[in-house]
This record gives C-alpha cells, sequence and structure tokens, in this order.
C-alpha cells in the first residue's frame, strides 16, 4: 500500500520561520513601547533627582543657613539682653529681638510642626524678657534651652534632605 504524506503548515522549515518571525514582530510591536516607556520614566526620574541635587539643593543650603544664622542671633541677642541689668537694656535691643522673630517665621515652614513649636517657643522665650525681670528666669532659661535644641533638630533634618537630594 502506497501512503500518501500530507504536508503540514508546520512540518517545513520556511513555515516554522515564517510563524516564529511573525511572533517575534507582534512581541515587537507590543513589548517595545511598554519597554520604551519604563526606560524614559527612569530617566525622568534622574533627570528630577539631578536637578534637585544641582538646582534646589544649594538654594535649600543657603536657607538653611540663614534660618541658622537668624535663630543664633535670635538666642544671643536675647541672652544677652536677659543677663543685662535692667537700666542697660534699651528699646533697640528688644525692638531687634522682635525683628529677627519676625525674620524666622516668615522664613520657617508653618505646615511643619517642629517649625510651629520653633515659633511657639520663640514667642515664650520673647514674653519672658517683656516682663522686666533683671536676671533671667526659670521660664527664660528653659525656653532658650527648647529653642536651642529644636533649632538643632530642624537644622539637622533640613541637612539631611539637602544631602538625600529630597
Amino acid at each position: 500500500m502506497f501512503f500518501f504524506r500530507v504536508k503540514r503548515p508546520f512540518d517545513t522549515l520556511d513555515n516554522q520561520i515564517s510563524v516564529l518571525s511573525l511572533i517575534v514582530a507582534a512581541l515587537a510591536v507590543f513589548v517595545g513601547p511598554v519597554v520604551s516607556w519604563a526606560v524614559a520614566r527612569e530617566q525622568i526620574r534622574n533627570a528630577r533627582l539631578l536637578m534637585s541635587q544641582q538646582i534646589v539643593g544649594p538654594m535649600r543650603q543657603a536657607w538653611i543657613n540663614t534660618l541658622r544664622q537668624k535663630i543664633a542671633e535670635f538666642l544671643s541677642s536675647a541672652l544677652h539682653y536677659s543677663v543685662a541689668g535692667f537700666d542697660e537694656r534699651s528699646d533697640a535691643e528688644y525692638q531687634r529681638l522682635t525683628l529677627l522673630e519676625q525674620e524666622i517665621v516668615l522664613t520657617v515652614n508653618p505646615n511643619e510642626a517642629d517649625h510651629q513649636e520653633l515659633i511657639q517657643v520663640m514667642s515664650t522665650l520673647l514674653r519672658s524678657l517683656s516682663r522686666g525681670v533683671s536676671m533671667p528666669d526659670e521660664g527664660f532659661l528653659a525656653a532658650h534651652d527648647r529653642l536651642t535644641g529644636l533649632a538643632q533638630g530642624i537644622l539637622k533634618t533640613e541637612w539631611n534632605r539637602v544631602r538625600d537630594g529630597v
């Protein structure tokens, strides 16, 4: 008996190559854009990080330096005003303290809890000076120490943000 062999479409190498070529082309059409999109998204993220480090970082560092200077000046002036004899105090010194307080208030972020607390402690410290006592009282000293600690914490947090590029 003579058997006829029927050729199937995938039996020949040419047919197999044709089908594989179609599969590869279909994958390229559908997978290629997804891969391109993922790569583009990563490039945008890297560009933003680089911008943050090169542009925002120095601006934030300048802001930190200004805040540090203003707080240090406020603390030292308040301490001097507090320990100065009552006769040696002047309205100009107290006015300078209130000016520094307002500059700091306008410099910090009112939406952050530790910055709000810094403002409250500064206000407490300033109120304790306006009572007219000749020597620093416990309220002043506690507020002075608390303000120093808060300022250190805020400055450290902000420095970490600059360092990490956040």
